[in-house]
């Protein structure tokens, strides 16, 4: 286990709140953190993946003010003391906070999508973590690569893990694939939101949506077991068994069982494409091993010219496609 996995262990088991109380640091920032974490429903929240999940988007998030340092370099600053990462990270931003120019309000902003940046970060450093260790573990030392995830390599340059091998950079791409994502990482891909760096890239998306598919089927059956559960208790209940209400209790139970056993055909399907993309500790979404594993394979393809990359200007010409299709009067049939 990665030791970004680790420390999700240890913060499980305390609040947000609580940790911020053993951060050392100006007590008016650490009040106004608190404010925004009160704000948030989060302060006497345990540390977890979930309590950051569907964090709300206000109005100020919009158009940020008054920050002076990027979430990334912020991350990596708080990084130096693990232990308190998450508030420690929440105080950096608090620290680079103009509070003569921008409201609370705007305040309140930058802590809630730092909570909801938190995820992806955490996300990129076990990326690396992982990548690093199965690379040693093909026999390779620390001389024959070098792995960053820094924020000089993140906005300016389109990278979140740089990986330098072979002679080669490795510009890797780590973000969540989802249906209200894909315009914005069409854009980003495409060079519309800031241009492109020479060089290799490599695109690895996250696909939750899985996890979400697995989460859900997994909260169904407990609720389906607890009803059988609580049907079957009912039944011993009756003196007579052949009674209405027996013979009704037992025909219920009959039904749940066979919906348990549905659902459980489903999460076990949904588990075996989860597990080749997801990890899931202590509610935080990570890469799983066998994805690290299968980009590693596909690196080692493309260093001996094994596999060849998509040239940029085919990668452009298909996702420019579907813009000029609909940009014109098109006649098709079904």
């Amino acid at each position: 286990m990665t030791k970004t996995r680790e420390l999700t262990d240890s913060w499980a088991g305390i609040t947000w709140g609580r940790q911020l109380s053993t951060v050392r640091g100006q007590s008016e920032i650490k009040r106004r953190i608190r404010s925004a974490l009160r704000k948030s429903h989060l302060l006497n929240q345990n540390i977890t993946g979930e309590s950051v999940t569907g964090l709300k988007r206000s109005a100020e998030e919009q158009f940020l003010k008054g920050i002076n340092i990027s979430y990334s370099r912020a991350f990596n600053e708080a990084s130096r003391s693990p232990e308190k990462l998450p508030c420690l990270f929440l105080q950096k931003l608090a620290l680079n906070f103009d509070f003569k120019t921008a409201s609370t309000e705007h305040f309140e902003g930058v802590m809630a999508r730092g909570l909801r940046t938190f995820p992806s970060l955490l996300r990129e450093r076990d990326f690396g973590e992982n990548l690093e260790r199965f690379i040693r573990a093909s026999g390779l030392s620390r001389k024959d690569f070098s792995i960053t995830v820094k924020p000089e390599e993140d906005i300016p340059q389109h990278t979140d893990v740089l990986l330098r091998f072979g002679g080669r950079d490795y510009r890797i791409w780590l973000y969540q694939f989802t249906t209200a994502g894909l315009p914005h990482d069409i854009e980003r891909v495409l060079g519309r939101r800031g241009e492109l760096p020479e060089g290799l890239h490599v695109l690895c998306p996250l696909k939750t949506v899985i996890a979400l598919e697995k989460e859900k089927l997994e909260r169904r059956l407990l609720w389906l077991t607890d009803r059988l559960g609580r049907k079957k208790s009912r039944y011993e209940r009756y003196t007579s068994k052949e009674c209405r209400g027996a013979v009704e209790c037992r025909q219920e139970s009959q039904d749940i069982e066979a919906q348990i056993k549905q659902t459980k055909g489903e999460l076990a399907k949904v588990s075996v494409a989860a597990n080749r993309e997801i990890c899931t500790i202590n509610g935080w979404y990570f890469y799983s091993e066998q994805k690290v594993k299968r980009l590693l394979k596909c690196v080692y393809g493309v260093s001996r010219n094994k596999t060849h990359p998509d040239s940029y200007l085919d990668v452009r010409r298909i996702l420019i496609g579907p813009e000029k299709y609909l940009g014109d009067i098109r006649f098709f049939l079904k």
